[in-house]
């Protein structure tokens, strides 16, 4: 498990911030996948609500799923539920439950 201490229910999200080369992530790959949680070269935050805004647009993995051109995601969590808006650019929006 990538975030051992995540809940869907304490009204918190868990955001997991990964800059690491290709051999740092394949250790914390396998550590998490065997459970062992031993490497983790990222920085973890937990938040209510969050506003990300790139100085150009950018390509977004949101729970696996990934969006072009992203210009800003506005994230605010209700315990046990998620709603996420993306503001691509062209001004179009998606929003996902």
């Amino acid at each position: 498990m990538a975030l051992p201490g995540a809940s869907c229910s304490d009204g918190l999200a868990d955001c997991l911030e990964l800059s690491a080369g290709y051999l740092s992530q394949m250790a914390h790959n396998l550590s998490s996948m065997c459970g062992a949680n031993l490497w983790m070269p990222a920085r973890v935050t937990r938040f209510r609500t969050a506003a990300i805004a790139p100085l150009t647009p950018r390509e977004l993995m949101l729970d696996g799923e990934l969006f072009p051109a992203v210009a800003r995601v506005e994230i605010r969590v209700v315990p046990a539920a998620l709603r996420c808006s993306c503001l691509l650019t062209g001004r179009r929006r998606i929003q996902t439950r």
